[in-house]
């Protein structure tokens, strides 16, 4: 069932190309250390980042054109507040042309996230207020909003006031001083102190500098209630390069994981904050991608190899959520500890062994809906899930038991050799948060940085794990995504190194087992400068260009299993001469042009189990002569095999050789070698295994079932014989 979250909307849910051109996504950090107030610019921006170097802020952005012609570039909020309680809301645009903050009441916007339909009339405008709404100092962004009633917080600005007339999530519209429809960037300042005036003016164009949404339990009261106001995703605009972005958001996860991120100082120019459970998509549109996506052009408007990206999920706080926000969106309040049992694979050939090409299925059960990861390693030591020799599946799984298809094949698209014992990991992955960073030049300090508030590693520890992997790789279709690859396929010498760009990291990717600390740098990538000038953004730099994916999680245990691969039947056959006239041929003959009578799972000696001659001399026409050809099957299991022989010409098949209308024998045992015939079959076509067709000369003997062969007439019944006699005419 969906949570209350993919409810919110009539159809919340985005195909990968509503997001296609996002300029830049990811989730971002926190620790201020100070008591959390109103939802807002002042927490994107607080003050201790004014002395940070090139720090900068970003306009909230409402206008009408799209990113990629597929996702409106404009920011919607949302906050909860229960009946009665106040919403009180201001902005640096309110007061200067067609500047505004609307409010529509729970359930009157609906849409698919990032195309939601706006009515026509708001349930609340601050234009309707006279002489409320208006930050006009960055003290007063600071303070927050005064009382509702004007008599607490004096230093605050003067806000407007709605008070919710019932309870549930309210949609909230800060427009630019150029109203509702609007495509111009404006020429904002981006300052955080807001020192310079045009942040207070019609610079600010389809853009705000200064935005705030509180929530208050009485008109008098001055204490915020925080954690209330969040969006999917946020449409920002810095203006320019050159302007280095510290801001703070949290995330949470439908499944009660709750994650701090830090920008730490990326300096983009228009872009998009948001996240989700996948980050791309792989080229067949459902499969998670693990990679970075290759864009041919900077707006990451054509994605590389038929990968796409995945639509904005997870709701984005401005502090830590609300209990109750979390709970009217559906969303466990508490993360819980993701266990996945029996694992088990069904193959083929029957059991957990499979045919060489065929693959089979995995049965896994999870306590949650979670994102599995089952790996079969080559050598049963060395569980890398991304080595090309072994295999690594990934997709979304429900809670309980479900099912996993393998086609047999390894990460670099061969089959996975005949070979038994091979060792299979899997584990399930809760509170997966992807970050994706979309066309986002640099970041030298290695940002963003992640932490899990709400679950500690085992020992205590932070939580700061997480993986990105910035490695060419080939798409699910075949297409290698390479730093050559721009509209056509690249070299698969290039798959497996760094994507292309100037600065790749210096690890190229985490380890796919443990992953990395991203409190550390070790991800940093680009180049510093702006080529000289910070208005210019670095053109060719790792992150021009690119989806960049960075992803966390907290796993289950690994669960273990195994499964066996056995090759395609194949039988060896060699026939002798093993009598004349009733005098048997003995030692063995071997055949120069064939190797087949020379391998070694015939069983030993050969004077015995292949006796009998190639050709035999001075045979006349009166003389019988015994045929006998032996099998051996040497690799997988093999049913309903019929041998043939067609009676060599000038011969007359013996019908009664072991009894009347019986000419063949065949030998075999699943105990013991056969050196004599076991059975005796009939010449017609009845039941039994045996058939001679008078029309076509043609002796036939079906085997319904022959074990592969391990090692020199083992299992026994892997060897045996079939035999009949002709008279020569």
């Amino acid at each position: 069932m969906p949570t209350k979250a993919q409810q919110f909307y009539e159809n919340n849910t985005m195909t990968p190309k509503q997001v296609w051109t996002i300029l830049l996504c990811l989730m971002v950090l926190i620790c201020s250390g100070k008591l959390a107030h109103a939802a807002g610019s002042r927490d994107l921006y607080p003050q201790a980042d004014e002395s940070k170097f090139q720090a900068a802020r970003a306009n909230l952005e409402w206008r009408t054109n799209l990113y990629g012609n597929l996702l409106l570039r404009r920011t919607l909020l949302h906050v909860y507040a229960a009946a009665g309680e106040q919403i009180l809301v201001g902005s640096s645009a309110v007061g200067q042309g067609s500047g505004d903050i609307l409010i529509f009441n729970p359930g009157h916007v609906t849409g698919a996230i990032g195309a939601e339909n706006i009515p026509a009339t708001a349930d609340y405008k601050v234009s309707a207020q006279a002489g409320k709404g208006a930050i006009t100092t960055r003290a007063q962004e600071l303070a927050g909003p005064r009382s509702a009633d004007g008599t607490g917080n004096t230093s605050g600005y003067v806000p407007g006031v709605y008070s919710a007339p019932t309870t549930g999530i309210y949609s909230v519209v800060f427009y630019g001083t150029d109203g509702a429809s609007s495509t111009n960037n404006g020429g904002i300042a981006g300052d955080i102190p807001l020192a310079n005036s045009s942040n207070f003016t019609t610079a600010q164009s389809s853009s705000v500098a200064a935005w705030d949404i509180t929530v208050r339990s009485s008109v008098s009261s001055t204490a915020d209630t925080a954690g209330r106001v969040f969006s999917y995703y946020l449409a920002l605009f810095a203006g320019q390069n050159g302007r280095s972005l510290y801001s703070t958001v949290y995330a949470a996860t439908n499944d009660g994981y709750q994650y701090r991120v830090s920008l730490g100082g990326v300096d983009p120019n228009g872009f998009i904050i948001y996240s989700n459970q996948i980050g791309f998509f792989d080229s067949d549109g459902v499969s998670p991608l693990y990679h970075d996506v290759l864009g041919a052009s900077g707006q990451v408007d054509s994605i590389e190899g038929g990968c796409s990206l995945a639509p904005p999920t997870y709701p984005i706080f401005f502090q830590p959520p609300a209990s109750e926000t979390l709970m009217a969106l559906g969303i466990a309040t508490a993360p819980t500890d993701p266990a996945l049992s029996g694992l088990s694979f069904s193959g083929t050939a029957g059991g957990n062994s499979s045919k060489i090409g065929t693959g089979g299925t995995f049965s896994i059960t999870a306590n949650i809906s979670a994102l599995y990861d089952i790996t079969i390693s080559r050598d049963n030591v060395n569980f890398d899930p991304t080595l090309p020799a072994n295999r690594r599946l990934r997709g979304i799984c429900p809670a309980g038991t479900s099912t996993v298809t393998w086609n047999g094949k390894d990460n670099s698209g061969a089959n996975f050799p005949v070979g038994t014992g091979y060792g299979v990991h899997a584990s399930i992955h809760a509170g997966e948060y992807h970050f994706p960073l979309l066309d986002a030049e640099n970041s030298t300090a290695g940002g963003p940085n992640v932490t899990l508030l709400n679950h500690a590693n085992p020992g205590g520890s932070a939580h700061t794990i997480g993986y990105y992997d910035d490695r060419g790789y080939t798409a699910s279709s075949g297409y290698n995504v390479t730093k050559n690859s721009v509209s056509a396929s690249g070299t698969s010498t290039d798959v497996n190194q760094p994507l292309g760009g100037i600065g790749p990291p210096t690890t190229i990717n985490a380890d796919p087992l443990n992953g990395f600390d991203m409190s550390s740098s070790q991800r940093s990538y680009g180049q510093t400068g702006n080529n000289g000038n910070t208005n210019v953004p670095n053109t060719g730099s790792f992150g021009d260009t690119k989806g960049l994916d960075l992803w966390t999680y907290f796993p289950s245990a690994v669960a273990f299993s195994s499964l066996n691969v056995q090759g395609a039947p194949t039988l060896l056959l060699a026939k002798r001469i093993t009598a004349v006239n009733g005098v048997n041929q003995t030692g063995f003959s071997d055949d120069p042009g064939t190797t087949d009578d020379n391998s070694p799972y015939w069983p030993s000696p050969a004077a015995t189990y292949l006796r009998g001659s190639r050709a035999v001399s001075g045979i006349k026409p009166g003389d019988e002569v015994e045929y006998t050809i032996y099998f051996v099957n040497t690799n997988g299991p093999a049913q309903n095999i019929t041998l043939s022989d067609v009676l060599p010409v000038g011969t007359l098949f013996e019908a009664t050789t072991y009894g009347a209308a019986s000419g063949i024998a065949l030998a075999s045992s699943s105990s013991s070698l056969p050196t004599t015939p076991t059975a005796f079959f009939t010449n017609a076509a009845d039941a039994d295994q045996g058939t001679y067709t008078a029309s076509s000369t043609k002796v036939m003997v079906t085997l319904p079932s022959l074990p592969p062969a391990t090692g020199a007439g083992a299992p026994a019944q892997s060897y045996g014989f079939i035999r009949f006699r002709v008279f020569v005419q």
